[in-house]
């Protein structure tokens, strides 16, 4: 997972200096507006807990571990990662994890973060584990 670590950082680094002011702007975002969890368990159907990584479609309390391991520990943080990022990371972690396709997770989690229950609950009804089968 080092490897997964070091190109995360890289890649934070060259988006960093090449948008601090975006970057501050997004991140205060962020901050100001927390989504509404009440409106995301009427939409979704269950309680819904922020930052929970186990509501993308795909994953589970391992690979969610996973992220949590190479500093991806919210909704905000997974949209914003690069998949190939995230293929590495389940490369690394061995061949039980190969089987995983990341390709749809940031977008998921970019609606998770936004609090589009409506469209990530339409998105995820037409995934199978995290795969888009449409």
């Amino acid at each position: 997972l080092e490897a997964c670590r070091n190109e995360r950082d890289k890649l934070a680094a060259a988006s960093a200096s090449a948008m601090p002011t975006a970057r501050a702007t997004v991140d205060a975002a962020a901050t100001a507006a927390s989504p509404d969890l009440e409106a995301a368990a009427a939409a979704l159907g269950h309680p819904v807990e922020l930052d929970d990584l186990t509501e993308i479609e795909g994953i589970g309390e391992k690979v969610e571990e996973l992220c949590h391991g190479i500093g991806i520990r919210t909704w905000s943080d997974l949209a914003a990662i690069e998949v190939s990022l995230l293929r590495t990371m389940l490369s690394e972690a061995g061949a039980r994890y190969k089987v995983h396709d990341p390709t749809t997770w940031p977008e998921q989690a970019a609606l998770l973060a936004d609090g589009d229950w409506n469209g990530f609950r339409t998105y995820t009804e037409r995934l199978r584990g995290g795969v888009d089968s449409s």
